[in-house]
């Protein structure tokens, strides 16, 4: 292997673009064939046993809480039977993917990346999660007057079963989500980019506004609330606020951004993305309005009547994996669903862990990593009150790689080499 992509940097490259792979079977991702195939043969290896003392106090408790709610979801698979006369349980399948894929991806980072390449892996999976975002924002750009679904229909269902009615929905919504088949999946990863472009390119301030410009119109494109009012807000701040080399400018680079972005839809500003805000504000700022549906008295609030379910059928651990044929609108409704008050629980105790290892691994040296780290906290929260923003397919998997390598590894003291030695072999290359 190269020595720039020794030290765990590959496997983090590998991850990263599986993310975004085809589905090779029904139901079956790259992604999940990459992140289960390398965790597994992590955990075979036995490498782990030696390696997981690079691993955080916020790892260890974040692996804790994730361990609780699998086995809140395990219990209360036993008591699904009793609720098939409200609703037919889902897939127990995809719900265990949705609670063990995380793990997967902290248990390979902090097993296999070195923590003087951890900073390498970090810029690599920023630079992934930036180009992704890029090429999908013209690819629904290009849906937006040109029928693709022939070549998007492998990333959104295998067997291209799923083409016609996505790419249907998408041109009577005028929601454009490109490889993603949720807006708000879509939306999330826009954000998560668009965070990472900054700090990736925050020395090169003509690349990041030619990204950023990129990203926001992806984001308008689909119409995603998590980018508008989440995702959007943050990446502005930690512009303004990450060092850089070019630090005054940063000011003038925010603007420009939306700016270019702006002028780039001029043509097009009956989108439903340039005019969501302002529909809002028309309509006096209903809130079924804008959470489409998920809270609100104007209508049947799916998060509201989810949470009914559960406490009062099973309110300490859930429907289990399975789970329930209900949109999971709210990362606390899906842990509530699959594993009750004690889920919902664990799932509010994994952000604590997040924002308290946040505070406690601040240092002068890293200002731009912290920063980064708490705007991916901030859109996960965010997100959180509109999807599971935790475990969303594709997204999770670059969230938690970024989450788990700049949280979850220690990080070499200032000026050391940042070399380890494992059992038996020579030191890995930093």
């Amino acid at each position: 292997m190269s020595s720039k992509l020794s030290g765990g940097v590959g496997v983090c490259l590998l991850l990263a673009c599986a993310a975004f792979g085809p589905y090779l079977a029904a139901g079956v991702r790259t992604e999940q064939v990459a992140v289960y195939g390398v965790a597994l043969l992590v955990l075979l290896s036995m490498v782990w046993a030696t390696r997981l003392r690079h691993a955080t106090g916020t790892a260890q408790a974040v692996v804790l809480l994730m361990a609780v709610q699998i086995a809140a979801a395990t219990v209360g698979m036993i008591g699904v039977g009793q609720v098939q006369t409200i609703r037919a349980p889902g897939s127990a399948v995809s719900g265990f993917d949705n609670l063990l894929l995380p793990v997967a991806v902290i248990l390979t980072v902090v097993t296999l990346v070195n923590p003087g390449r951890r900073r390498a892996a970090l810029n690599t999976v920023c630079t992934v999660a930036a180009v992704a975002a890029c090429t999908n924002a013209a690819l629904a750009w290009l849906s937006t007057t040109t029928d693709l679904s022939a070549w998007l229909s492998p990333w959104w269902s295998h067997g291209g079963d799923l083409a016609e009615s996505v790419q249907a929905k998408q041109s009577e919504t005028g929601r454009y989500a490109g490889m993603f088949v949720q807006p708000a999946e879509a939306g999330e990863f826009y954000s998560i980019a668009l965070i990472a472009a900054v700090y990736r390119l925050r020395n090169h301030a003509a690349l990041l506004t030619a990204a950023a410009a990129i990203i926001t119109v992806g984001g308008l494109l689909v119409a995603s609330k998590v980018f508008l009012f989440v995702g959007a807000p943050v990446a502005v701040i930690l512009m303004l606020a990450m060092p850089s080399r070019r630090g005054a400018r940063y000011t003038m680079l925010a603007a420009a951004c939306y700016v270019i972005a702006v002028a780039a839809i001029a043509g097009h500003l009956d989108w439903l993305g340039v005019t969501l805000p302002a529909q809002f504000m028309d309509d006096g700022g209903d809130l079924n309005l804008f959470t489409a549906g998920r809270f609100g008295s104007a209508g049947p609030a799916t998060v509201v009547t989810g949470w009914k379910l559960v406490t009062t059928y099973s309110p300490i651990v859930g429907f289990g994996a399975g789970g329930l044929w209900l949109p999971y609108d709210n990362g606390w409704l899906e842990a509530a669903v699959t594993g009750g008050l004690l889920g919902a629980a664990a799932y509010t105790g994994v952000f604590v862990a997040l924002i308290a290892g946040w505070w406690r691994s601040r240092r002068p040296a890293a200002t731009a990593e912290s920063a980064l780290a708490a705007g991916l906290i901030a859109v996960a929260v965010g997100t959180s009150l509109g999807l599971p923003g935790t475990t969303a397919n594709r997204v999770a998997t670059v969230l938690w790689l970024l989450l788990a390598l700049l949280l979850f590894v220690k990080p070499c003291p200032d000026g050391a080499p940042g070399r380890h030695r494992l059992p038996g072999r020579a030191a890995a290359g930093g």
